[in-house]
């Protein structure tokens, strides 16, 4: 994707993009050259990239202000990096 096609997609184009629809963490892996990688693309479908976007900074950035949440999350970071990320409880 060139610069162009960004700009168009992400300010009112109606080019249909596929998204993850779940880029959070526990869908991340790290590589060995230190690089992300993105799995279980179960969830990818034409979308908006913006809300795929927001989501992923939502899940990202401890963005709410729960305090024992807030700990739990920094302490995964700064201890363990973001090489293993938090398993799903169902």
């Amino acid at each position: 994707m060139n610069e162009a096609q960004a700009e168009e997609i992400l300010h009112g184009g109606n080019t249909p993009v596929v998204v993850h629809h779940d880029a959070a963490p526990y869908n991340a892996i790290r590589r060995p050259d230190g690089g992300l990688t993105v799995i279980d693309w179960d969830f990818c479908a034409p979308g908006d990239p913006i809300e795929d976007l927001a989501f992923t900074c939502w899940s990202w950035a401890p963005l709410w202000n729960d305090r024992a949440t807030r700990r739990t999350r920094v302490r995964r970071w700064i201890g363990r990096g973001v090489r293993r990320a938090p398993r799903r409880t169902r």
